[in-house]
């Protein structure tokens, strides 16, 4: 009696649900299928008809098949099936198909053809019918699909690929490319040659895209940006992910723990799990309080008037007018809503609902020593039951919270269930109000309010064991991962944390892996080293892979010293071995060693690139890069200078009591592991020092992290970072240089200008009377998206052209102004050949590998390292002949190897012009090149900031140091 109905559940494909299983709860398609059961396996049940409207509705094709077989079954016993239905399974599987049509509604209604399934397989009848070229096209389809399979499982199997044809997006020269799925490729090539077109410009595009159009209806009104890229075809295209090269700092409460997602988890483990304390009494425990103890609190206001609030929404958003109603049905009068206490009814149409609101039921107002205790006790358990066991009294202005479940014992003030927003400095309910979040005050020291933690006193008293949140982020991850590990917890905590544990252990074993686990959760992501930052935005994004998704990440080695460079690729290898495809945007040697297969792109960078230049597996590419050549520049004659840096009691985070000199007019090279003290040393110590006296001719600077002495005076410091050039998205490489005022000077000399009275002036895309009225000159329209990322569409007015019709009618060299701005730098190097200004700046700009870029793109477009090198330009462009020192922190970034040599070629003219180059750098072919090398370590953090070696490139291999031994072996 009760195996035969199982037996009957599990032949329907019903096996999956519990015999309690409520039938409410049963789809369209189950509920259907269980009304079989009577039927099945009982012979005396009599002759039926059985109609189905469409019972393969919500099945996979195994259980279609299964249901096959029970309706054959059932056919057996006598029964008769009338089937309403499009699945060509079950169609195939009927003894006689009746077909209704031929098209909808008014349309249809008429009988089209009866009969056998092998009578509607018949050619003559595909015209007639819809259905029998459907089925017809079905049964072709899956004999094309068997042949398929038995190819791949034979000889001539396929790896599945990422398939793009026809590509001629930015500079691509309508190229084919085949990325290999579930594999690391590296992208490579040159400066400007299309490997960030090909990966982020059409396979991450077009995976967003794609992505987007799944959206409802609803939310793609507001997409108007969904062009697809310039290509014929792609197919193959997964889920994409791209982890950018990030160029911009870090924001001030940035920390390790935010930015790793760790310190998320922890404020949900504390809110969850956690001991609250009271912070008038720290030794107290929040513990329960009984009614009639809060009412005797109550009563010790006396004669004062007080209001008892009932809270009902804290925090959260919404018209909430459901609440407003059940107020009126408690025949409550006064509401309190975001603090202002006002009528009932004045909240009819609600609250405003994307704004977060707090809202409290306002019971009554009295004096408490009118009230007698007993009645006093019924007015708080009154308001409990609406609140949920909390009591807002409101003295005046003063506001008193009581608590049934959270109390302090000794006080009996009360506290709200704890909530992970009041373990964020991020959060205005959770950050202290002295320092806003920051944990330090405006003169830069310890908040002495919150000590540093940034949180409030609520968030300061929840413990978990002997640490609040704040004291475990202070500690090493290492240790705050083992604090974890080793805590005992009760067994209702651990039905509550261990899936908090898990995502919180997923994360710290990641920075353990990447090596980072010697850094505190608390620690500011703007006080880590360039190689730090890279590796935790790398630990955030591999913290907890997908599967089935592909991966692109732009230089993930960038920044970092070759021993942290196997971690990462570890890493990379553990979100391939998930199930991913990886796209590596490479330039490093032991990056594109560590991938499946290559892809380069070149020859060259702009209109000299967009070709692949090779395409394969990774060792056929490294033995072709073997018989290339690359001519690097010749050392300054005499490698030592008696000039020198002089550092003396030097102290900055991990850098104690140093003393070092520095050779000046020289290529120096500072060297060292990551979290080694390179950035402290340059950007700290030296930078903090000597920059802020840099308008005074100086040879002795003193600050309170150390003394510097010059041998000879530094006029200048320039700091040649990565930071985007210009101030705003109006600025261009063109604008930056210089460039764009001379053009603008060439375009009003013309005749027609002339004759029009148009000055310079009148060509400027930023305020000029000649550019385009509608966009600005800008050449598109910003388009606010609400609740998406803001679009920019081609302004229809000038057609991206950024400049009106008279400003467009003024030529020069058959050239408009708009042309002009489209010019690469090598294209307007010939020209403006005859004007010198021009002429050497634009050189210098294509001497460094800058021809590609575009002399109108907007600076926002720049990588760091692009950025970097325009600023060489002006450097190398101006007519300074003063000493500078100029401080380059990782200028190799994102360059590839030809590129690394222009960029040494324009260095070694500065030393040549009497300049001083100090480098931060983990590149090999910089290291080997430099005059004098200085490396720090020997390893990171407390373990590091002192120096191991000082000295030649060539004395280095002899070193017993990190570099030493790497130098050796290359």
């Amino acid at each position: 009696q009760i195996a035969g109905p199982c037996d009957a559940l599990i032949r329907l494909g019903l096996g999956h649900l519990t015999l309690g299983h409520p039938l409410s709860e049963l789809s369209g398609g189950e509920a259907q299928r269980l009304k079989l059961v009577p039927f099945i396996g009982k012979s005396k049940v009599g002759r039926s008809l059985l109609i189905f409207d469409e019972p393969s509705t919500g099945l996979h094709l195994h259980d279609v098949r299964r249901l096959i077989a029970v309706f054959l079954d059932l056919k057996s016993k006598g029964h008769t099936i009338l089937c309403i239905e499009h699945n060509q399974e079950i169609i195939l599987a009927s003894d006689w198909i009746i077909d209704l049509g031929p098209e909808g509604g008014s349309a249809g209604g008429e009988l089209v053809l009866a009969g056998k399934p092998q009578d509607f397989l018949l050619k003559k009848h595909a015209k007639k019918s819809f259905t029998a070229q459907h089925l017809q096209d079905y049964k072709s389809l899956s004999k094309k699909k068997l042949s398929s399979s038995r190819q791949k499982n034979g000889r001539g199997s396929t790896e599945p690929t990422l398939s793009i044809k026809g590509a001629r997006e930015h500079n691509l020269k309508n190229i084919d490319i085949a990325i290999p799925h579930d594999k690391i490729v590296a992208l490579t090539g040159v400066s400007g040659s299309g490997k960030s077109t090909i990966a982020k410009d059409i396979v991450y595009a077009e995976g967003q895209r794609r992505y987007l159009d799944c959206l409802s209806p609803y939310a793609r009104q507001f997409i108007r940006n969904l062009s697809k890229p310039n290509i014929d075809e792609i197919h193959q295209v997964r889920p994409t992910i791209c982890i950018h090269q990030h160029t911009f700092k870090p924001g001030k409460l940035s920390t390790i723990g935010t930015m790793s997602e760790v310190y998320n988890f922890l404020r949900l483990l504390f809110a969850k799990v956690g001991q609250q304390y009271c912070p008038t009494h720290p030794q107290s425990r929040v513990d329960a309080l009984s009614s009639t103890e809060i009412a005797g609190k109550i009563a010790e206001f006396g004669s004062r008037q007080v209001r008892l609030l009932a809270p009902i929404i804290k925090g959260k958003k919404g018209h909430h007018k459901a609440v407003f109603t059940r107020a009126r049905s408690h025949e409550i009068a006064e509401v309190r809503v975001d603090g202002i206490v006002a009528a009932v009814h004045k909240f009819e149409e609600g609250l405003e609902r994307h704004k977060v609101h707090n809202i409290d039921f306002v019971w009554g107002k009295f004096e408490p020593e009118r009230v007698p205790s007993h009645l006093l006790k019924d007015a708080v358990e009154e308001v409990f039951a609406m609140s949920g066991g909390t009591v807002v009294v409101l003295v005046g202005k003063d506001e008193f919270v009581f608590s049934r479940a959270r109390a302090c014992p000794e006080c009996g003030q009360g506290f709200f269930k704890p909530d992970p927003e009041d373990l964020s400095f991020h959060s205005k309910r959770g950050q202290c109000v002295k320092c806003s979040g920051s944990g330090v005050t405006k003169a830069n020291k310890t908040c002495p309010t919150c000590h540093g933690s940034g949180l409030n006193e609520v968030g300061r008293n929840i413990r978990l064991g002997e640490h609040n949140i704040f004291e475990l982020a202070s500690l090493r991850s290492s240790e705050a991962h083992s604090y974890l590990q080793k805590y005992q917890w009760t067994p209702a905590q651990e039905i509550v944390a261990a899936p908090i544990l898990r995502e919180c252990n997923k994360r710290l074993e990641t920075l353990a892996a990447l090596k980072l686990d010697y850094l505190p959760l608390s620690r500011p992501c703007d006080t880590l080293s360039t190689g730090e930052l890279q590796r935790l935005r790398l630990a955030a994004a591999m913290g907890t892979p997908l599967s089935g998704s592909m991966y692109i990440f732009d230089e993930p080695t960038s920044g970092l010293h070759p021993c942290d460079n196997h971690r990462v690729l570890a890493q990379l290898q553990n979100v391939q071995s998930a199930g991913n495809s990886v796209v590596l945007i490479e330039h490093d040697e032991s990056s594109i060693a560590a991938s499946d297969h290559v892809i380069e792109l070149g020859p060259g960078g702009g209109a000299e690139g967009g070709l692949v230049t090779f395409h394969g597996k990774t060792k056929d590419y490294l033995a072709v890069c073997k018989t290339r050549t690359i001519e690097w520049p010749e050392k300054l004659i005499g490698g030592t200078t008696s000039e020198q840096l002089m550092i003396k009691d030097g102290h900055f985070r991990n850098i104690e009591k140093l003393n070092l000199s520095i050779p000046l007019q020289r290529m120096v090279t500072i060297a060292g592991v990551s979290g080694a003290g390179k950035s402290s040393l340059v950007n700290g110590i030296i930078r903090n020092t000597v920059e802020p006296l840099k308008k005074a001719v100086n040879t002795d600077w003193k600050s309170e992290l150390a003394t510097i002495q010059s041998t000879i005076p530094i006029d200048r410091v320039m700091i040649v970072d990565q930071s985007p050039v210009g101030k705003n998205s109006r600025s261009t490489p063109a604008s930056y240089l210089g460039v764009w005022d001379h053009v603008r000077t060439l375009f009003a000399q013309s005749v027609e200008a002339k004759a029009r009275g148009w000055k310079s002036g009148f060509f400027s895309y930023n305020s000029g009377d000649g550019r385009c009225p509608e966009c600005k000159g800008l050449g598109e329209i910003k388009l606010e998206m609400n609740f998406l990322a803001d679009a920019r569409v081609t302004c229809e007015f000038c057609d991206g052209l950024r400049f009106g019709e008279q400003a467009l009618s003024v030529t020069y060299l058959g050239k408009t102004i708009a042309d002009v701005l489209r010019m690469t730098f090598e294209q307007a190097k010939s020209t403006f050949s005859a004007h010198p200004k021009l002429r050497k700046i634009l050189h210098n700009a294509c001497e460094l590998g800058l021809g590609y870029l575009t002399m109108g793109q907007s600076s926002t477009t720049l990588s760091g390292g692009e950025c970097q090198r325009i600023k060489l330009v002006s450097e190398l462009s101006s007519k300074s002949t003063s000493h500078t020192l100029y401080i380059l922190d990782e200028p190799t970034r994102g360059l590839h190897q030809k590129d690394v040599a222009l960029l040494l070629h324009v260095l070694r003219q500065l030393c040549a012009q009497g300049h001083s180059i100090l480098l931060i750098e983990h590149d090999h072919d910089v290291l080997r090149h430099s005059d004098h090398v200085i490396e720090l370590g020997p390893d990171a953090g407390e373990h590091g900031g002192q120096v191991i070696y000082q000295g030649t490139p060539e004395d280095l291999k002899k070193a017993k140091t990190p570099w030493g031994s790497i130098m050796k072996k290359s």
